[in-house]
């Protein structure tokens, strides 16, 4: 029985410490209180961790890889066309190396499903405004609290190019993610995706201004074999981008 006591409170420890929350900093935005959170989440191998706001009573907004950028801002401000969008006042500039600096100013997404206008305004409010601050006063923060450089009312998916086609025997897409990267994966979809990008003679990111993209030869990656890959408008990569073979 205590042999059995004593495996019932490791498992009950073991799951506690995979999951579960810590308040980093709190205050006050737009007259409500406000938390900023460390989320811990159970995952498949190992716990995933983020941070998360919450104002007052809204829903929360993680800091993730849905709702951030990686690799810096976005490569173009056409891709945010017809949709609500506001940029700080010391808007960061676009770098075309990803290892450029750390850590990376990112747009900041809220999906217009789980915020309306009243709670993206609240949220873009505090984000343009006091998210600076919050992050110089938080010293020990145990993950990245990137640099917010805008915020947009529509998920990062919405503007994440994708070109299918055929590479190698096996469906294939090209994707480009709104801070540039360009990837290549096997599947019909990034949820069906392998997980695994495949090397190329492209470059890693959008080379701007001009969005350029940089090929290093043409023996693997043809101009015909890359207008083969199409997106759902039926157009292929060079008819947002300049391809440039260099030799």
């Amino acid at each position: 029985m205590m042999k059995a006591r004593f495996v019932l409170m490791f498992l009950l420890l073991a799951i506690w410490g995979c999951s579960g929350e810590k308040t980093l900093w709190s205050g006050t935005c737009s007259g409500q209180p406000c938390r900023l959170m460390l989320v811990k989440e159970p995952g498949a191998a190992t716990a995933y961790t983020f941070s998360q706001l919450q104002i007052g009573e809204l829903p929360p907004v993680p800091l993730n890889v849905q709702t951030t950028d990686q690799n810096g801002m976005p490569y173009s401000d056409s891709l945010f066309t017809g949709t609500e969008t506001r940029f700080a006042g010391n808007r960061p500039a676009y770098l075309n190396n990803p290892a450029e600096h750390a850590p990376a100013a990112s747009m900041l997404y809220l999906d217009p499903s789980k915020y309306n206008a009243q709670a993206y305004d609240t949220y873009s409010r505090f984000f343009l405004g006091q998210w600076a601050d919050v992050r110089q006063r938080i010293k020990d923060a145990p993950i990245s609290l990137p640099p917010i450089g805008g915020t947009v009312h529509g998920t990062r998916a919405e503007f994440t190019r994708l070109f299918h086609g055929t590479f190698e025997g096996a469906d294939h897409f090209f994707m480009v993610t709104p801070d540039g990267v360009i990837t290549l994966l096997e599947g019909k979809s990034p949820e069906k995706a392998s997980g695994i990008p495949k090397r190329t003679s492209l470059a890693s990111k959008v080379e701007m201004p001009g969005a350029v993209i940089r090929i290093a030869d043409s023996v693997g990656f043809s101009p015909a074999r890359l207008r083969s890959f199409r997106d759902d408008h039926d157009k292929s990569l060079e008819n947002y981008f300049r391809l440039v073979y260099t030799p």
